[in-house]
């Protein structure tokens, strides 16, 4: 019923900054001497990551499609399948993602988002990084970035800054099966 470009990024034994882009490089090394943190939250955090990235998503007008009742439930029945990370700039939040083990070897980032303030440092190139280095430590062989897509209509500026992180595209195809 429905076909839509994805992404993800193969975890394997090369480096994070080896398959950026070099201007995504730049970034990379920018948010490292500006010291951003990357820190693996506690599932307990929920509430905090999820009003964080609800946050950010408001300022830009965008909406999350599960309100935190809903999430919560569910992380919770799936506690150990629930990531939570974030990006820190002098004990400040600026990034966040909460990301879904979907796979013994897949790491889904099913929601993320960045203070815009932060944008001149690209807190989420040094999220990703950090999401990265967390799959390879833990041998996950897969960092799924998602859809490029606002409202069914393909997002080609969200789809290029996942390219330039090193993330390959695929096909997403939703099937119905009526009964």
């Amino acid at each position: 019923t429905n076909a839509e470009v994805s992404t993800s990024i193969p975890v394997d034994k090369s480096k994070f900054e080896d398959k950026l882009h070099r201007s995504e490089r730049r970034k990379l090394e920018k948010a490292k001497k500006a010291r951003m943190t990357f820190k693996e939250f506690h599932q307990d955090d929920l509430a905090e990551v999820y009003s964080f990235i609800e946050k950010c998503r408001h300022e830009k007008s965008y909406t999350l499609s599960l309100p935190l009742a809903d999430l919560a439930r569910t992380a919770k029945t799936f506690k150990n399948d629930y990531k939570l990370f974030g990006t820190f700039h002098k004990k400040q939040m600026v990034a966040a993602s909460i990301a879904i083990q979907v796979k013994n070897d897949v790491l889904y980032d099913f929601y993320h988002d960045h203070e815009s303030s932060f944008d001149h440092l690209s807190p989420v190139v040094f999220l990703v990084d950090g999401m990265y280095r967390y799959c390879h430590k833990k041998k996950i062989k897969l960092l799924d970035l998602g859809t490029s897509a606002l409202e069914a209509t393909p997002n080609f500026g969200l789809l290029n800054f996942k390219m330039k992180l090193g993330a390959v595209p695929n096909v997403k195809l939703t099937f119905e099966k009526v009964l």
